[in-house]
């Protein structure tokens, strides 16, 4: 909700001014002296600068505030000109305003972040880093100062981002939450090597700290040194028992395909948490991967009863049913996903599982009742409501199929090749040759 027009000049007069007729701030001999001329042209351009603001007029707003920086040197008015600066996009200008801002009100943080991401912005690397330095010291936390300014300089260009942040966090060279910041800067910005100093720095101030272990880790693995990766989480868990160092190291295991070494840690991790459904999970899918259905089967029905990950247990217990001839139940696991990546799949499969049930129509009716906006996929749902046709000998029926398909895709390769199949079982010579030649065209002006 917008604030009212006189309460926002008011503000900001009330401000400048007090009841003596003298700003109501530290100022300068000069400032004091002003003239009542030359206090109300201050109230003049500050009060045309609102009614601009109101107005929608940037540029006449940044004039007249412009005007109003000259006669004062106001925080409030100076914050105020430097963000309708930005507003204007006027970069340069703005930094200039904020440089103000900053000196008129060295102990805000506000001021401080602001001047510091327009010095970056306008390549003033040395003055970023100082109010970057001066906003850093003014939280009363150093660590949340670094982390405010990470976020920042992820939107900057990554070299000049991470050089900026070593030069802050060199400033703080004992503190290890500082260089832990700069290496998650690093790896954000995929610079892996710097990354990864950083955090080796981190861990030499801050040995088995388990955020930081687990990061560097798996930037270790993203650079295919997985055996420094393991001897690293297996040297962290010897000194410094932490279930997310485990489960890292039970990843790093699956990732390594040692799927026996990942179980064991997986199992021993769901021993002193019996209920933590992300282990849960991952223990079924590499129960499933070394083909133990009936152990696989155990955990993803204790998924069903913690009432997480759903879609994806109904799924696989779907295909355990499938794999064990138990079309019915199978078939009701299926039927149970409305949603997710197994949405489109689990519903071809229950189509085909209804048709080893010997119901045509409801198998039919059920891809039919389908919903996706992939056009492959809906591409997939003609194809295969026509393929069931055939496999029921009701052949001019998938026809009727495919030629309302191709009105709708009419250059999809797959659906003319088809038809045209079909076409020569009917003995409807006329749409073989036809797709046939469509097919080659298409082929032609693809290649």
């Amino acid at each position: 909700m917008k604030k009212p027009l006189l309460f926002t000049i008011l503000t900001l007069l009330i401000g400048c001014a007090s009841t003596s007729g003298n700003f109501g701030f530290p100022v300068s001999h000069a400032e004091e002296s002003l003239s009542p001329e030359i206090k109300a042209t201050l109230v003049y351009q500050i009060l045309g600068a609102e009614l601009a603001i109101q107005n929608g007029n940037f540029p006449l707003a940044l004039a007249h505030y412009s005007q109003a920086t000259e006669l004062t040197q106001h925080p409030k008015v100076l914050a105020r000109a430097t963000r309708i600066a930005i507003i204007n996009k006027n970069p340069l200008q703005a930094y200039q305003l904020a440089t103000r801002w900053s000196a008129a009100e060295p102990d805000s943080r506000d001021a401080n972040q602001l001047t510091a991401l327009l010095a970056l912005r306008t390549k003033h690397i040395t003055e970023a880093r100082q109010h970057f330095l001066q906003f850093i010291g003014l939280t009363k936390e150093p660590y949340k100062g670094f982390m405010v300014v990470a976020k920042l300089l992820l939107s900057e260009e990554a070299e000049t981002a991470i050089a900026l942040m070593q030069s802050l966090v060199e400033a703080y060279p004992e503190h290890a939450k500082a260089w832990y910041t700069l290496g998650h800067l690093a790896y954000r910005h995929g610079q892996l090597d710097a990354a990864q100093t950083a955090l080796k720095k981190t861990l030499s101030l801050q040995p088995y700290e388990p955020t930081t272990t687990i990061l560097l880790a798996h930037i270790l693995n993203i650079q295919e040194k997985q055996d420094e990766a393991a001897h690293l989480l297996q040297n962290t868990l010897a000194h410094k028992k932490d279930q997310r160092i485990q489960e890292a190291y039970a990843r790093l295991l699956v990732a390594s395909r040692d799927l026996d070494g990942a179980r064991e840690q997986f199992s021993e991790l769901l021993a002193q948490d019996p209920d933590n459904t992300e282990l849960l999970f991952s223990l079924s899918l590499l129960l499933l991967d070394d083909n133990q259905l009936d152990k696989a089967e155990v955990t993803l029905k204790k998924l069903l009863l913690l009432d997480k990950h759903q879609t994806k247990a109904h799924y696989f217990l779907g295909r355990i049913d499938e794999e064990n001839n138990r079309p019915a139940i199978a078939l009701a696991h299926y039927r149970a996903i409305n949603e997710g990546e197994h949405y489109l799949d689990a519903r071809f499969r229950a189509t085909q599982l209804l048709v080893k049930l010997n119901d045509l129509k409801t198998a039919r009716d059920f891809l039919h009742l389908t919903i996706t906006s992939d056009v492959e996929q809906k591409i997939r749902l003609y194809q295969l409501d026509a393929e069931l046709l055939i496999e029921h000998n009701q052949l001019q029926q998938a026809m009727n199929i495919y030629n309302r398909a191709l009105k709708r895709f009419d250059k999809h390769i797959d659906l003319l090749y088809s038809r045209a199949m079909l076409a020569e079982r009917l003995d409807q010579l006329n749409i073989l040759e036809q797709d046939l030649k469509q097919i080659i065209a298409l082929d032609i002006n693809n290649s």
